[in-house]
């Protein structure tokens, strides 16, 4: 071990690593303020097509249960708009001819 601190190039390595490490810091850790603080700033869209009382249900369920802020869109074009701008992370997409009621396990 002393061998190793008797050599300059010992010392060289040691203040390199620090420096990397201290770039490393400088560099990545403000870009972490753009992240959200936590699920209930994250904003989803929820894009109801079907406009059935079951689809309708599922959406206001979804609103109630899910730590999100959720947005209603009219049109996808509006949800994706809403995307790429960053607006919303994330579009729940309820299709056309939704079933009205689950079959269920057959017996």
């Amino acid at each position: 071990m002393k061998k190793w601190f008797k050599h300059p190039l010992a010392y060289v390595a040691i203040i390199l690593a620090m420096v990397c490490g201290l770039i490393f810091v400088l560099a990545a850790v403000p870009g972490f303020n753009k992240l959200p603080s936590g699920t209930q700033n994250l904003r989803v869209v929820v894009l109801d097509q079907d406009q059935s009382s079951v689809s309708k249900n599922i959406a206001t369920h979804l609103e109630n249960k899910l730590p999100f802020k959720m947005v209603t869109a009219t049109s996808l074009a509006n949800a994706k708009r809403q995307l790429n701008t960053r607006q919303a992370a994330l579009i729940i997409q309820i299709d056309k001819g939704l079933p009205a009621s689950h079959p269920g396990p057959s017996a």
